[in-house]
């Protein structure tokens, strides 16, 4: 069902409020800008799915917000960083009481992220057709076709939920993917991407102030593109942003590849700054830590295979290290991780 007014909004509204659950997806539009585009919000309960038109219709937002941030439903992705991002963009918030069911699904056996269309085939016996994938979502009207395929998106999502829901349940591994759905609801990602877009970099580095010109760099590379609101990438590659880190010792006309000087001026005045400050090497690990980390990635292949679970939803490879060097936010040595991981660890090294 396609919605037009704000009546339609209010009666699903009330609708919602004799469920447990609603399912929501969204389409945008997101080439060569910084922000995606909101083209459309689809949202489902047990009985129906509706589609909510971000263009053609004047419908309060007030209204959309109610829905989506009902404190007492359970809100249902598939998949949903993306999504929570444009609703964050929309209403400044974070919706509450939400489950990833691609996240849960790691839990159960999957060792990569399945599509919707596997989890419908695994869980549903019901196999969809995904063939517009790559339309431009701000294209009125909507074709039926358009229309079908978007409420595909969420018409599945609360059946899918309950199996998958009920399955960790009987694995007792339901707090299994707390974790990753902590990372996903933290409000930092979403109001504070310049102080992170330095860990999306493909890059470690060796000295401290390659470290230093890397966070600075990238901060300020992410402020100037939401500002012009263009992707960073277009500002500056992640290949140049390396080779500036790495060479930092090199005189500035090095940087030959910036086409914008004021940018050129900006990261020369960055690089100046943090090499004054000298070299040191980051402290890498130990014999023994190194020792110790062989160990953990050991346990960690053998308690994953055991679990059939993706290894990743145990430890990463940062967790690892943190674990090692005896670092103080140590997960892995408490919950469920102690006991499918952390106790066979300590075991063996002490």
């Amino acid at each position: 069902m396609l919605i037009i007014n704000n009546c339609q909004l209010k009666q699903f509204y009330q609708e919602c409020q004799k469920d447990k659950y609603i399912a929501i997806d969204t389409e945008f539009y997101w080439t060569n800008t910084y922000r995606a585009i909101p083209c459309l919000i689809q949202v489902a309960n047990s009985k129906q799915s509706i589609l909510i038109d971000l263009i053609s219709y004047k419908l309060d937002h007030r209204s959309i917000k109610k829905i989506l941030f009902h404190p007492k439903l359970i809100k249902i992705f598939h998949s949903a960083r993306q999504d929570i991002e444009l609703l964050f963009n929309l209403f400044k918030e974070i919706p509450m009481n939400v489950s990833d069911i691609q996240l849960s699904s790691l839990a159960i056996g999957y060792k990569n992220t399945p599509s919707l269309s596997k989890l419908c085939k695994d869980f549903l016996a019901i196999y969809l057709k995904k063939e517009n994938q790559k339309i431009d979502w701000r294209n009125r009207p909507l074709s039926e076709s358009q229309k079908n395929y978007a409420i595909t998106d969420v018409k599945y999502l609360i059946p899918l939920y309950k199996k998958i829901n009920l399955l960790l349940s009987k694995l007792n591994r339901l707090n299994w993917v707390n974790d990753r759905h902590s990372k996903l609801l933290d409000i930092r990602y979403y109001n504070q991407k310049e102080k992170s877009a330095w860990e999306k970099v493909n890059f470690k580095p060796k000295y401290s102030c390659e470290l230093l010109l890397l966070k600075k760099i990238s901060e300020m590379r992410e402020r100037i593109a939401k500002r012009l609101n263009i992707p960073p990438k277009h500002l500056l590659s992640d290949s140049h942003m390396i080779q500036i880190c790495k060479y930092s010792n090199k005189e500035d006309n090095f940087f030959y590849f910036i086409k914008n000087e004021k940018i050129s001026e900006k990261i020369k005045k960055i690089k100046h700054k943090e090499f004054s400050k000298g070299i040191e090497a980051i402290e890498s690990l130990t014999e023994e830590q190194k020792n110790k980390l062989r160990v953990a990635k050991r346990i960690l292949k053998e308690k994953s295979e055991y679990y059939n679970v993706h290894s990743s939803l145990i430890a990463n490879k940062k967790e690892l290290e943190n674990m090692v060097k005896g670092g103080n936010d140590n997960k892995l040595l408490l919950d469920w991780r102690y006991e499918v991981f952390g106790q066979y660890y300590l075991d063996l090294v002490s």
